[in-house]
């Protein structure tokens, strides 16, 4: 696999085919060597690049002794993060990201995974969702969770899901009302947004890798995003105070290939992809789960302070709580106020939840 990290290369041939010749099979000198172009805008560090999508790709390449070859671009060098689904359409690029929180209206149930939990790990939400988009519990309008994205002519597989989203700040203490109220923190999606409203703290939306920036400027007071990510924008010696046992939910992408693209492919090469992704997903979920363990060693050797809910003001404590349940109850009203399943996919995800290991609000398990 050829990894692009460096200059971009202009001339990129798509699905291109090429001669090659292989040493390992002497019947058969010449023959078409598929090269498909991954783009992506995350940065080469990060988790789910380095411990999912080129482990998984270069098992493909084994799998099918060089018959496929994959042009790595990472970083934004070829498509930013949120435009990859123009560049799938585009052509630009024959495999991708996909970002269902960041795009509700395309991707209405995508945001499941961002409602707040008791607590999960990523090994737990990854496996929750892995079973959402590969069963095949049919909603009663007749799609599944899956058919959001094929109807949109995409073949899918899921990232690893990120590490809890914990509440993070910077100078102010998170940890009475009067400084919740006075808090903006950047979010991830519209549910995130729909937890912040029941809080009460105030919200801006802008790119990871811009957090850093944004907090150095005191543009933002913080972040609720996934733990593991203060490592990799640069957070972790700059955030000084977090709750640590409020699980915000989990970030939650997919890798995307037209279904076009898909379809030409031999039939021994979609049996590779899918074998071998089978046989990496659940080790990069044990790499993100240990990489968020790492970030908030980091953050406490950096001096950063981790409370817990128990040790705050109560009134705070019971704030953060209860906007817990309403969130849910807000997602499932959004949803089926716009013609979807609203109840019916978050008690799928609820209840995958439970089998997987984590912990869901009491709220939550009771809810028919």
């Amino acid at each position: 696999m050829n990894r692009k990290i460096g200059l971009v290369v202009l001339a990129v041939t798509t699905l291109g085919l090429a001669t090659a010749c292989s040493p390992a099979n002497t019947d058969a000198a010449e023959r078409e060597v598929i090269t498909l172009t991954f783009g992506v805008g995350l940065p080469a560090q990060h988790v789910i690049i380095s411990d999912l999508a080129e482990p998984w790709l270069e098992r493909v390449e084994e799998l099918t002794d060089g018959q496929v070859e994959f042009d790595m671009f990472v970083g934004g060098e070829l498509v930013e993060t949120g435009e990859e689904e123009a560049a799938l359409n585009a052509g630009t690029i024959d495999m991708g990201m996909l970002h269902p929180p960041y795009a509700t209206a395309q991707y209405p149930l995508g945001g499941v995974s961002m409602l707040p939990l008791s607590d999960a790990t990523s090994t737990e939400a990854s496996s929750a969702y892995l079973a959402m988009l590969n069963g095949d519990d049919e909603f009663s309008d007749g799609t599944t969770f899956k058919s959001q994205f094929t109807d949109k002519g995409f073949h899918v597989w899921p990232t690893q899901l990120a590490v809890a989203n914990r509440l993070a700040t910077v100078d102010k203490q998170p940890y009475s009302v009067d400084t919740i109220k006075k808090l903006s923190l950047r979010v991830s999606g519209q549910v995130p947004e729909m937890y912040a409203a029941n809080v009460g703290y105030s919200t801006v939306t802008l790119p990871g890798q811009d957090m850093f920036d944004a907090v150095s400027r005191g543009a933002i007071d913080g972040t609720t995003g996934s733990t593991s990510d203060w490592v990799t924008y640069g957070l972790h010696d700059t955030l000084k105070y977090a709750i640590a046992d409020l699980d915000l939910g989990h970030f939650a992408s997919v890798f995307a290939i037209p279904l076009d693209t898909w379809n030409k492919l031999p039939e021994n090469v979609q049996d590779a992809m899918e074998q071998a992704f089978e046989e990496t997903y659940m080790d990069g979920t044990q790499a993100l789960d240990d990489a968020g363990e790492a970030a908030v060693a980091k953050f406490e050797q950096a001096g950063g302070e981790m409370k817990s809910l128990a040790e705050i003001d109560p009134d705070a404590r019971d704030r953060y709580l209860s906007a817990v349940t309403d969130t849910w109850m807000d997602f499932i009203d959004d949803l089926e106020a716009n013609g979807h399943p609203g109840k019916e996919v978050a008690l799928l995800w609820r209840d995958h939840l439970v089998e997987a290991g984590a912990d869901v609000p009491d709220g939550i398990m009771s809810l028919k």
